[in-house]
């Protein structure tokens, strides 16, 4: 941490004492704010770089997009992470690692359709893994499109070598065949190996076999093992937003320990502060409080990072229902 400091404080030296380009400047800048996690500092710079040169030179654009995108998807505005992760990928169209990110924002803005372009996209750039082709298959049931689920569900499986892991694929083909009962009784079975510490800690699923099963048992209509397994996901994942976040709606969606859910809600913002789902769990978090004008507020806010998120929306029009009710 130091040197990335000292660097910084070299960049300024030199930019005062010698002649630098402006450009080159504050692209030195943003990528050692970006060192240091100071993102929004980064993305200051790196915006200043793309005016100077005026994207003259590409393979400084290229430079800046890159981080620019791995800023804002740091600071949770997703919108603004695909933009610069799509422009980048068009001047280096080999880096899945990106590809892959970008299909993971629009996954988490709720926009299927464009998640699977972007995960098929990060397939065909060579990243044949089979967590992608899960992540594919997730997409298709989802869309409604079953035989090509399968299809990506049965290639996960031929990547795959560990038999926990082929254990999961089986459990998620069940789930796909209708038959849930079957599925959650296999994830609790890799679930109990798990807590055994057996061969499950090599498995490529081990950190998401509880949050799986949280899914399936809220799918199955069983709320409160639900919150257990997500619960039991967050002892071994304490620091994840994304956990933090569905166990402060969980808590919200349940209408107990609504305080606990504003906490999590206040840590998860700490991490990524424009990012529009943490706003909007929030937001709801505080209209289950009773705390409705502020609830307002911090909707409109994650509306402002994804204007046309349908869950947002929809806790908007609950919010100011009440708001209208209450007025004189």
């Amino acid at each position: 941490m130091l040197i990335l400091y000292l660097k910084l404080f070299w960049e300024h030296l030199v930019f005062w004492s010698f002649p630098t380009p402006e450009e080159d400047y504050y692209s030195r800048l943003g990528f050692l704010y970006f060192e240091l996690g100071k993102f929004r500092k980064g993305v200051a710079c790196l915006l200043k770089s793309e005016e100077a040169h005026d994207r003259r030179e590409l393979s400084l654009s290229k430079y800046n997009w890159f981080y620019l995108g791995y800023c804002y998807l740091n600071l949770g505005d997703l919108r603004s992470a695909i933009q610069y992760l799509e422009k980048y990928l068009i001047l280096d169209s080999g880096h899945y690692e990106s590809a892959t990110v970008v299909a993971g924002c629009y996954a988490f803005l709720n926009e299927p359709e464009n998640a699977l372009t972007a995960y098929l996209k990060a397939l065909e750039k060579g990243a044949d893994l089979p967590d992608l082709h899960l992540e594919c298959s997730r997409i298709l049931e989802e869309l409604g499109r079953k035989d090509q689920a399968s299809m990506h569900l049965k290639m996960a499986e031929e990547k795959l070598s560990e038999r926990i892991d082929k254990e999961f694929i089986r459990a998620v083909a069940y789930r796909a065949d209708g038959d849930l009962n079957k599925a959650i009784e296999i994830l609790k079975q890799i679930a109990a190996h798990a807590a055994n510490g057996s061969d499950n800690e090599k498995s490529l699923f081990q950190e998401s076999v509880e949050f799986i099963l949280f899914r399936f048992l809220k799918e199955n209509g069983d709320d409160q093992e639900a919150l257990i397994r997500l619960e039991s996901a967050m002892v071994q994942s304490p620091d994840d937003p994304w956990l933090m976040n569905e166990l402060a709606m969980e808590y919200t969606d349940q209408s107990m320990k609504l305080d606990e859910a504003l906490d999590l809600a206040d840590r998860i913002l700490i991490y990524q502060p424009d990012n529009p789902v943490f706003l909007d769990t929030r937001g709801w978090v505080l209209y289950k409080m009773g705390k409705t004008k502020e609830a307002e507020e911090m909707i409109l806010q994650s509306l402002k990072f994804d204007s046309k998120n349908k869950q947002t929306l929809t806790h908007l029009e609950a919010i100011r229902a009440i708001l209208v009710a209450a007025s004189p």
